[in-house]
């Protein structure tokens, strides 16, 4: 099995643009309160302890690889809350993300619902 899977949207997993969907869902997710403060702060501090550590993996010393593995703890940690919170609470953050296929086909988005009556002056 290949490391890149499809996703429901059809692309590839590792996008470019999968990974920003994930950054900012992340992001709500650490502001939700409906998810368990254990992933809400747990991780993301786990992530930020071993950036600010002096020991890594790659030593900092070294330019431009000591910050890889730093990066990738980072990208871990993203990876790690959206996978672990309740798929209910991300999906509902995914679906808002993206926009239907009517919403994209005539321009309009959520906000733009227009409402077609008829009125009359009542004096």
């Amino acid at each position: 099995m290949s490391s890149k899977q499809k996703t429901t949207t059809g692309r590839t997993s590792g996008s470019p643009a999968e990974f920003f969907q994930n950054f900012v869902i992340a992001w709500k997710l650490m502001r939700d309160g409906r998810v368990n403060p254990l992933l809400r702060f747990g991780i993301p501090l786990l992530a930020l302890i071993y950036v600010l550590f002096p020991i890594d993996v790659i030593p900092d010393i070294i330019p431009g690889l000591g910050q890889i593995d730093d990066i990738g703890v980072i990208l871990l940690a993203l990876q790690m809350l959206v996978q672990f919170v309740s798929p209910d609470i991300v999906d509902g953050y995914r679906s808002d993300a993206r926009p239907s296929r009517d919403d994209a086909a005539t321009g309009q988005s959520k906000d733009d619902d227009v409402v077609d009556a008829d009125y009359r002056v009542v004096e």
